[in-house]
């Protein structure tokens, strides 16, 4: 996927924030990121991607560019 497509696909199906967000972003210190954002991020990257992103992953991401590259791992 091309990155200004995941860009705004992210920003439309988890986290729906009116400000532009940029790949520099850290979603953690999004007002949306909650619980339900998670599983919001759990189920983007497996119906997008077909990968499964488990708690543990999360933890060691930070930045929208993290989400990006952990779809090419």
């Amino acid at each position: 996927m091309e990155k200004e497509v995941f860009l705004k696909q992210i920003n439309e199906e988890v986290f729906n924030l009116e400000d532009n967000i940029s790949f520099n972003s850290n979603f953690k210190e999004f007002s949306s990121w909650d619980s339900m954002t998670t599983l919001l991020l759990i189920d983007f990257f497996l119906t997008n991607f077909d990968i499964l992103l488990d708690n543990q992953s999360i933890k060691g991401l930070l930045t929208i560019q993290d989400l990006y590259n952990f779809t090419n791992q």
